[in-house]
């Protein structure tokens, strides 16, 4: 690529030299071959190059030669023509480059993706390869946790199951919006848990305390709802219709620029009714972004920090913004890496063994604090007994985490002093 690109750009001299040669001879009424037109142009070239950067004029001297008669002719390049060139050269430069990089980009990115899709199986294989060592090694360092961690997970998900049953054997109940809204919270946190343990046994810590960012903001929705009972499960429960409008109003907003098909307008009504019913019930506070919140906290446009406040778990905020810095794109979201172990300098764009137990330890008290949350629908003996198995299993698991982590800082001190 790059040797075409210096032949096109060699022959941008030439034409314009030739065509500033050309107009002299057309006012002199002279008429020779393109093929002299270019070899004069190449003595104007090489015998006036410096007189062309000076942009001084110059004398072209050359023979016509027929059978009947040979004659001198001599075409005067003046100091405009010499200016006119250079400026030719400069701007045709750019034009031929644009050209060329448009022309040739496209075909020659088919040939280098060709090239990758033939050479891909390989290069896959050995990146696979290159995985499993590092996921063996992973293990070797993170394993007891993980395991306590995926253990964690599942309990809790049968322990959800068991609340489930139980709600049903009653067969009737006095907090609808609660029982609801509890299930749903506990699925959603069980969900993200799961997620996050698929990130750290990857090896992507920032990513899994990312994802812990949502988890904490779970626990503290379910435990100041389950504070705060069935009045508040309720604005929850129709707060939804809120971000329905919303979410509809900016779609409208830009599918046009998205070439999306519209919102059906009686689809748009009939939302816009419920949004109107529900702030007639609740009040203009009622709309803004946590607006289900704002009367029992007495806030007219509550945050989330808020909520964390009002749930009593705002003491794990400088973990929330910690997490906050790899989910935005601010300054130190891209200096900061849980997974670089002090080298603040390192650029991590894959997995590490490294970080793994600020994640992993949110993770496990995050969920419990949603645990603790859905117990609170049943008094059942062994419900509460389960629940007791599972904290006790979080904090082995935390544990668990934060001697792997220790055990890691210990290695890397003793090779840095080695």
């Amino acid at each position: 690529m790059e040797k075409l690109l210096i032949q096109t750009l060699e022959t941008i001299p030439r034409e314009i030299a030739a065509q500033v040669v050309e107009e002299k001879l057309n006012d002199q009424g002279i008429k020779i071959p393109n093929s002299k037109i270019l070899l004069l142009s190449d003595r104007v070239l090489k015998a006036n190059s410096d007189r062309i950067m000076r942009g001084d004029s110059a004398k072209l001297f050359f023979w016509d030669w027929k059978f009947w008669r040979l004659q001198k002719h001599v075409i005067k390049i003046t100091k405009e023509d010499m200016k006119l060139i250079l400026q030719s050269i400069g701007g045709i430069y750019s034009n031929k480059l644009n050209v060329f990089i448009d022309d040739s980009s496209d075909r020659l990115s088919d040939v280098l993706l060709e090239s990758v899709l033939k050479t891909w199986p390989k290069t896959s294989r050995l990146h696979d390869k290159i995985m499993k060592r590092f996921h063996r090694n992973l293990i070797r360092r993170w394993g007891e946790p993980l395991d306590r961690l995926d253990m964690l997970v599942t309990l809790s998900s049968e322990f959800g199951e068991r609340i489930k049953d139980h709600l049903r054997e009653k067969n009737e109940t006095q907090s609808p919006y609660l029982d609801e809204i509890l299930i749903r919270l506990h699925i959603r946190a069980l969900q993200v848990s799961r997620e996050i343990l698929c990130l750290l046994q990857s090896g992507f810590p920032d990513g899994a305390m990312s994802r812990w960012r949502t988890l904490h903001e779970i626990a503290a929705v379910a435990l100041y709802i389950v504070g705060q009972g069935e009045d508040l499960a309720e604005r929850y429960y129709l707060h939804e219709i809120i971000e329905t409008r919303r979410g509809a109003i900016q779609y409208q907003g830009y599918k046009d620029r998205l070439k999306l098909e519209p919102i059906d307008p009686e689809e748009l009504n009939d939302i816009e009714k419920e949004y109107l019913a529900s702030i007639d019930l609740f009040g203009k506070q009622f709309d803004s972004p946590h607006g289900w919140a704002a009367h029992h906290l007495g806030i007219e446009r509550p945050t989330f920090a808020d909520i964390e406040r009002a749930s009593g778990i705002d003491h794990w905020r400088p973990y929330y913004k910690m997490a906050s810095d790899d989910v935005h794109a601010n300054p130190r979201g891209v200096f900061y890496k849980l997974g670089v172990f002090d080298s603040p300098d390192a650029l991590l764009s894959g997995p590490s063994n490294a970080g793994l137990a600020d994640p992993g330890g949110c993770t496990c008290h995050s969920l419990m604090q949603v645990n603790t949350a859905l117990l609170q629908l049943s008094s059942s003996l062994d419900l509460l007994v389960l629940a007791k198995a599972l904290s006790k299993l979080a904090d082995a698991a935390e544990d668990a985490f934060d001697r792997c982590g220790q055990e890691l800082s210990s290695d890397v001190t003793a090779l840095d002093i080695s």
